[in-house]
């Protein structure tokens, strides 16, 4: 039952995990603890500060983990309307890498926000396929014609891959 109030949300103790869910979410933070395991491992003995990378790579966890429960909360039906927006702002940072990014090995692949660091091709990973989630879940009858079907799915793949082959950053524009 969704809340109004709430903007969609879904009333507090209500998750959308399903019994089958539970097992790949536990699956996902235990490889997320054995990560942390292998990081401390590998860079304890040579950091300065032994646990830095471990503390590192544990805010992004939970950090994740947050953002997780958050999103457990929200109907996902309502993530429909936002995946042009999404798309949108993958495109923008796309491009933004090429004015502003940081060069390393003969492509600008990084850019840098309140003093992190991140690829912007992985943002524009997710919002290109909720975008074409969004464009490939219309009807039937419309998806059957060229120009309403996979036209659009391949001039949004192409607006994703040009900035990408700009930078050049083909090993991203692949996977893309």
């Amino acid at each position: 039952r969704l809340s109004p109030a709430l903007g969609g949300l879904r009333e507090p103790g209500q998750f959308l995990v399903r019994h089958g869910d539970r097992w790949l979410i536990g699956a996902v933070f235990l490889l997320a603890a054995l990560g942390l395991a292998m990081i401390y491992s590998v860079t304890a003995a040579t950091a300065i500060r032994p646990t830095i990378y471990l503390e590192s790579q544990a805010t992004k966890i939970v950090l994740g983990a947050v953002f997780f429960v958050l999103a457990l909360r929200f109907d996902y039906h309502r993530y429909a309307r936002l995946a042009p927006w999404l798309f949108a702002g993958g495109l923008v940072l796309l491009v933004a890498v090429l004015l502003f990014g940081h060069e390393a090995k003969g492509a600008q692949r990084w850019l840098t926000v309140a003093g992190q660091t991140f690829q912007p091709v992985d943002v524009a990973r997710l919002g290109l396929i909720a975008y074409l989630a969004f464009l490939l879940s219309k009807p039937k009858a419309k998806l059957e014609r060229f120009g309403t079907g996979l036209m659009p799915c391949l001039v949004a793949l192409g607006l994703a891959v040009a900035p990408l082959l700009l930078q050049p950053n083909l090993s991203s524009a692949l996977a893309l």
